[in-house]
């Protein structure tokens, strides 16, 4: 992904992304929090949050959402 940051300097060392206040996501153990408690997130639902947490304030068209986390190059 372009852009950069401390979120992406984070997800390239496989740490913790603290994306706000209350959202964290840990790429090594695949898990997502908010504030001090673990939310179950699997499959596609942890790829998509992971996405979009390596860069935050970054707005993604659908057609990127799709291809980048699902593979599809465009809506069906």
């Amino acid at each position: 992904p372009e852009g950069g940051g401390a979120a992406l300097d984070a997800w390239a060392q496989g740490e913790r992304v603290q994306v706000d206040e209350l959202l964290a996501v840990e790429i090594k153990s695949r898990r997502a929090w908010v504030g001090r408690r673990a939310v179950d997130i699997t499959g596609y639902g942890y790829l998509l949050l992971a996405r979009l947490a390596q860069e935050p304030d970054r707005v993604f068209s659908q057609v990127e959402l799709l291809r980048e986390v699902w593979g599809v190059d465009r809506p069906q």
